[in-house]
């Protein structure tokens, strides 16, 4: 007697990982309904019960449940300073956890940390560490509760470039932050990227789609963190006036957001600058998926008729927040970590 771990349908892409079968022996009984799941499940294919967490099922997309657990909070498995893999143990890891090669080698890769997994329950994600750990990979769990994505950075307006310090302004609040230069620790460089979906319907029961229309946009930004602050500076190359370049101010955002990023280099010199983003943002989309808001629902009378009309908008604002606190959580430990060996 055989199973696999999911279900075949349709075709399958080259980069798709094949279907393992497994013997009768290593099926999973479900202590609900009594039946039997492949190991790798952490949930019942049945009637849905949460499965024992073990090494199989440990890097199973679906949540592993926890009595008194809140759901909302994710724990994260971040890979520490990974060493480098043969191609075929790489390609065991990958398959472990469900996604490509390339993007793994890519998470590997940073020199300060990046996330592996993301689960809801902290035993899955202590059991596909301890599981990494014995393929050589260390490795950290960090929560939401750590991370506070939700909280938004300080949203800075401009900037004001003294010798010794640097000064931001909040906002159009008038409300001013500041530090000194080597209060700086880290400049967390990246982009948001924004989609929105619209689509007319004609008001009948087939909801014939009239019209359907995308827009894709994206911007620089970059985050500054100063030395005890958790939640950081915040700064949007579309909601910003570059006047603190004086001179060297362009005429294009573009040109002035890398002169910006120059001008802090060149003053934070103990900072640690991060321009990876970019280059994980495909392998980040596997680990921590973008969700869509919900959908804007209008009804819009025209000569033509009445319509239905929804928008449903889709970023990675909170994506990016996630990864500009984990590297300053990173950051910061390796930083205490440094002094207390002093």
């Amino acid at each position: 007697m055989e199973a696999t771990d999911e279900p075949i349908s349709g075709s399958t892409t080259p980069d798709a990982p094949k279907p393992r079968a497994f013997s009768a022996s290593e099926l999973v009984q479900c202590g609900a309904c009594s039946r039997t799941n492949p190991p790798t499940r952490a949930s019942c294919l049945y009637c849905g019960a949460a499965l024992e967490c073990t090494e199989l099922n440990a890097f199973s997309p679906e949540p592993v449940h926890e009595t008194g657990s809140n759901s909302a909070v994710s724990f994260h498995v971040v890979a520490l300073d990974a060493k480098q893999f043969e191609i075929a143990l790489e390609d065991q890891l990958a398959g472990m956890l469900n996604i490509k090669p390339a993007e793994l080698t890519a998470l590997l890769a940073h020199p300060t940390g990046a996330p592996l997994l993301a689960v809801k329950s902290g035993t899955q994600a202590q059991v596909a560490a301890q599981k990494l750990s014995e393929h050589g990979v260390r490795t950290r769990i960090i929560s939401d509760e750590q991370l506070c994505p939700e909280r938004s950075p300080v949203a800075i307006s401009t900037l004001k470039i003294l010798e010794d310090a640097l000064v931001g302004q909040v906002g159009r609040s008038g409300q001013t932050v500041s530090a000194s230069w080597d209060e700086i620790t880290l400049v967390v460089i990246g982009r948001l990227y924004f989609e929105t979906r619209e689509i007319d319907q004609k008001r009948r029961r087939a909801k014939q789609v009239i019209d359907e229309r995308e827009l894709l946009t994206d911007e620089a930004v970059l985050d500054v963190y100063t030395r005890g602050d958790e939640h950081g500076w915040r700064i949007r190359a579309s909601n910003f006036d570059f006047s603190c370049l004086g001179e060297n101010k362009k005429l294009t955002t573009f040109e002035n957001f890398l002169s910006l990023t120059s001008l802090l280099r060149g003053h934070a010199s103990a900072a640690l600058f991060d321009d990876w983003y970019v280059r994980l943002r495909s392998a980040l989309n596997d680990v921590w998926p973008r969700q869509p808001s919900a959908s804007v629902k209008e009804r819009r009378r025209t000569a033509f008729g009445d319509f239905d009309s929804s928008v449903t908008s889709i970023d990675n604002e909170i994506q990016f927040t996630r990864y500009s606190r984990l590297l300053r959580y990173l950051h910061s430990s390796q930083a205490e970590d440094h002094a207390a060996q002093k």
